[in-house]
């Protein structure tokens, strides 16, 4: 829900803009209204409050005063300017002081629906823009986190620090956490898909009623410590996306990899490879899905696995390697096609044998290098262009290690970053426009992959450039 306050020196006025507009319909809570505009005003510095409608012409304080006194302030409210007043001085001046919108009373029914969705259009943009600044604030060696959890509505009085993120759901829907009152939390998204909740408990066991809700769950571990949030965001993610092994769960708490037992299997199916017991080698696979049924494998342990695997197979030489676990879920429909690709893989390699890189399927390879170099922003999986360029799977993963000298999401994610750094270099655009140009639509995701890349958040990087800007 969005917070509303109304502001008007008529009584009748101020009653009718709350009747006329349907507040709560649209996402939307009216927290005060006054006739006195100095009221309204401490109030709006008082609450969490996201637009004001306002009078221009009251006693005492007019409303172009009211918005000349919010100037320069944090995250100040926007402001819709209701007035009898047809005069241009008042628009321009409204306009000035950075009115959202100037209507003139009565301001009509049939206006109202436009309106609020206009307004709630723009708060929502807003609210991205914020948590996409938090999530690279988040694991940053500058500044204060403290100050910056508190400035965006978390003041930090509690011990514990955690993260939630659900799936699929709609981020008015806020109030279903925390319905003991134990929590203070703040939401934010990364993607389309998820909302994001950083957690200030008085409890390492926080309570989140997930009652009557469609979806998906992924909670982090309990830290007293905000400075590990970026780390709990991660934990949180990869939690969230437990749901690729077709369980029927919804909720799904994050555990550390038994990483003992991922490698014995690692190392029992490769000597099967080695020793050509193709038949033992596909049931170990098999076992997969049944060892998360045991906590033992997460979608993180997928990656380790696979690469496991292929390491030892291929002698690091497998362009099929894995980047991270956000890999998985865009190369594979579920843990039976993850399963099957690694089961394809390994037994292809074993038919390819030593045969040289060379011919027309090198030939090929280069077509496809080609392709990369103008597609590379698009969703693409190596086996769909091992397919599109008629090269063997394992053949072309092999390439790519050899040619390259990288895997191929690695290579994808440095043309990505590339691209990225020449946007933030010679665009306005905002880093979630400039991440899903080039080819990432979850922005947690891209961030990682700019740092892992860079050595530093993409606001760091366009903040360093902003200051060479300003310096010249």
């Amino acid at each position: 829900m969005f917070n509303v306050i109304l502001v008007d020196d008529e009584p009748w006025t101020l009653s009718g803009i709350e009747k006329t507009f349907s507040w709560a319909e649209h996402g939307f809570n009216v927290i005060f209204r006054s006739t006195n505009p100095f009221d309204a005003f401490e109030q709006c510095l008082k609450q969490d409050c996201d637009v004001v409608f306002l009078d221009i012409r009251m006693p005492g304080l007019s409303g172009i005063e009211f918005m000349e006194k919010l100037t320069g302030r944090k995250d100040p409210p926007l402001i819709v300017v209701i007035s009898g007043f047809d005069e241009f001085k008042y628009v321009q001046k409204a306009m000035h002081y950075g009115a959202f919108d100037y209507y003139l009373k009565p301001i009509k029914k049939d206006e109202t629906s436009e309106l609020l969705i206009k307004i709630k259009k723009k708060l929502m943009e807003k609210r991205r823009i914020e948590g996409i600044e938090l999530l690279d604030s988040l694991g940053s060696d500058e500044g204060d986190l403290r100050k910056e959890l508190f400035a965006r509505g978390l003041p930090g009085r509690y011990s514990y620090w955690s993260v939630a993120i659900v799936k699929d759901r709609l981020v008015e829907r806020l109030a279903v956490l925390n319905p003991s009152g134990k929590t203070d939390y703040i939401a934010l998204r990364s993607d389309k898909k998820k909302t994001a909740f950083i957690l200030n408990s008085n409890t390492d066991k926080p309570e989140i009623d997930t009652d009557n809700d469609s979806g998906v769950w992924g909670i982090s571990t309990v830290s007293e410590s905000p400075e590990t949030l970026f780390s709990l965001y991660k934990e949180a993610d990869i939690a969230v996306e437990s749901d690729f092994f077709g369980t029927d769960e919804t909720f799904f708490r994050y555990k550390k990899n038994k990483r003992s037992a991922i490698r014995k299997l690692s190392e029992n199916l490769s000597l099967h490879y080695r020793n050509r017991r193709y038949e033992e080698l596909k049931n170990g696979i098999k076992m997969i899905p049944q060892l998360f049924g045991e906590k033992i494998f997460s979608i993180e342990a997928l990656v380790f696995f696979w690469n496991e695997i292929l390491s030892s197979i291929s002698g690091n030489e497998s362009g099929a390697l894995l980047y991270d676990y956000n890999c998985i879920v865009k190369n594979f429909s579920g843990i039976e096609d993850y399963c099957h690709q690694l089961y394809t893989l390994i037994i292809d390699r074993e038919a390819l044998g030593t045969e040289d890189i060379s011919g027309s399927r090198n030939n090929n390879f280069t077509k496809m290098l080609n392709y990369l170099e103008i597609h590379f922003c698009e969703n693409l999986q190596l086996r769909g262009l091992s397919d599109q360029f008629g090269i063997n799977y394992t053949y072309c993963s092999e390439l790519c290690n050899k040619i390259l000298g990288t895997s191929f999401s690695k290579y994808i994610n440095q043309l990505r970053i590339k691209e990225a750094c020449s946007l933030i270099d010679n665009t306005e655009k905002s880093l979630q426009e400039i991440a899903e140009t080039v080819g990432y639509s979850d922005y947690f995701y891209f961030s990682r992959v700019f740092r892992k890349t860079m050595d530093l958040s993409p606001l760091k990087y366009r903040n360093m450039r902003d200051k060479v800007m300003i310096e010249q």
